[in-house]
């Protein structure tokens, strides 16, 4: 058993995923929901995800080891400034954000009276949402990315890479920024694509979307609150992927109104074996 209490703020479909996957592998004895509603509260009880539950933050915290802060990106430096001021010192507190650079930072303003800081960011999810999405093996065969902070503690980032190895996660650890750089491309920039891309499109050519057009476009189905908050938290990186997005497509216009079908061929033959190559696991991640 890695942790005797663990609380979960935000009971969505990670917090609950991680509540179902943290119970299923014996990582935690007991396991404490905090959340705005009672409705969704009780949901999350009878899903087996938690334990207990409370609609109160501070009073949530007190005997937990590990704080988990998993609403979105808009609301966690708030829930943390809560959580912070009523843990016990030596708990763990965490994050699983979109975001980093300016989560990490606010997480770092609560990493006092000895308690360490990891921020968290699985890459896995759908686009679904709620408790009702949750599962113990969404967290199977991904990567969870860790960007531990200034205050942190070898033993708490041994503890919480355990943590995510035993419910199936592989770790990689990132600097803040360097997590929002990289994300921006891999992540955040398809989420802005797909949903343009829709927009994009007349109401009869809609008519005639195949498995091509909802493949591609599947994300766009996503929560576009949550959006709209990584989008304002990672804006800068945002804009520098969306623009080499737009010199990639400038480059594909102007080898199709120049009649170089080679060209054409060629960059598409470049995509596909960036495709191809992907490692299996990563395809399966759900951002």
């Amino acid at each position: 058993m890695l942790f005797d209490t663990v609380t979960i703020v935000g009971v969505g479909l990670i917090g609950g995923s991680l509540g179902l996957a943290l119970k299923a592998k014996n990582a935690a004895r007991r396991i404490i929901g905090v959340g705005h509603r009672e409705s969704s509260m009780k949901r999350a009880l009878e899903r087996g995800a938690v334990d207990e539950t409370s609609l109160n933050i501070e009073e949530a915290v007190g005997d937990s080891d590990w704080v988990i802060l998993a609403a979105s990106v808009r609301l966690i430096p708030d829930h943390a400034a809560l959580a912070a001021g009523g843990m016990k010192p030596g708990a763990i507190l965490s994050d699983v954000g979109s975001t980093k650079e300016g989560i990490c930072a606010e997480l770092a303003r609560h990493g006092h009276n000895g308690l360490p800081v990891v921020g968290m960011h699985p890459l896995a999810g759908s686009e679904q949402r709620g408790i009702e999405a949750a599962r113990a093996s969404l967290f199977e065969s991904t990567t969870c990315i860790l960007t531990p902070g200034e205050g942190s503690t070898d033993e708490a980032v041994s503890k919480v890479t355990r943590a995510w190895e035993a419910i199936g996660a592989t770790i990689v650890v990132l600097t803040p920024e360097d997590h929002d750089r990289l994300l921006a491309g891999a992540s955040h920039l398809p989420h802005v694509i797909a949903g343009v891309l829709l927009n994009s499109l007349t109401e009869d050519c809609l008519s005639y979307g195949g498995t091509g057009l909802r493949d591609t476009t599947r994300i766009a189905s996503g929560n576009p609150d949550l959006w709209r908050d990584i989008c304002a938290a990672n804006r800068r990186h945002i804009l520098d992927a969306i623009e080499r997005f737009q010199n990639e497509v400038e480059v594909f216009r102007q080898a199709l109104a120049a009649e170089d079908d080679e060209r054409v061929r060629d960059l598409l033959n470049a995509a596909k074996q960036r495709r191809d190559n992907l490692p299996a696991a990563r395809l399966r991640n759900r951002e």
